[in-house]
């Protein structure tokens, strides 16, 4: 049997395509994060361990090794947050042609931007979360789950948007700027 790289976002890896800038999260880990040389090798554990499903991978500029974090089943994709400590690379992810990600789905965009909800399959359900702020003050965010169920959910809807990242549509959570969107939906 020959392995096939696959090569998608200026990274290659024996797993499938991978995701730059995306964090695989929640649902059940498969064994603990732990510190990896490489994608590859992050891959090649994941392929050898019957309960990883998919994994997500980060370096360290200046360090020989990087964090791989494996997950079995029920994640979700979480964009790279967009204030990066200096020392991190992009991360990247990487999904086994045989497991699936949870129902959820995962929009994030700046403030001044537009957010398009679209399903990969089915209809917008039920918005699960729906927050503009700042990680950089404390109790800066505002929710907008009411509204965007009301414009999106439940009208067998397959995209729904484009939803302003803005504090018209969120609601004001502090004066600071630089502040994102993060909206989840099934």
């Amino acid at each position: 049997m020959h392995a096939v790289a696959w090569f998608l976002g200026g990274k290659a890896t024996t797993c499938g395509p991978t995701e730059e800038g995306v964090t695989l999260d929640g649902g059940t880990a498969a064994g603990f994060p732990f510190a990896a040389a490489s994608l590859e090798s992050c891959c090649a554990t994941c392929r050898a361990s019957p309960e990883c499903g998919a994994f997500s991978f980060v370096g360290f500029k200046n360090f020989p090794s990087g964090i791989c974090n494996m997950r079995k089943d029920g994640w979700v994709r979480v964009p790279d947050p967009f204030e990066r400590p200096d020392n991190l690379l992009p991360t990247y992810s990487v999904v086994l042609s045989s497991t699936q990600p949870s129902t959820v789905v995962d929009f994030a965009a700046r403030q001044g931007d537009d957010l398009m909800l679209r399903c990969g399959s089915g209809t917008i359900q039920q918005v699960t979360g729906a927050d503009y702020g700042t990680f950089s003050v404390e109790d800066c965010w505002a929710s907008g789950v009411t509204k965007l169920n009301s414009t999106c959910a439940g009208k067998g809807l397959t995209t729904c948007g484009p939803i302003p990242c803005s504090a018209a549509t969120f609601g004001e959570p502090c004066a600071e700027g630089g502040k994102h969107c993060y909206v989840q939906f099934e």
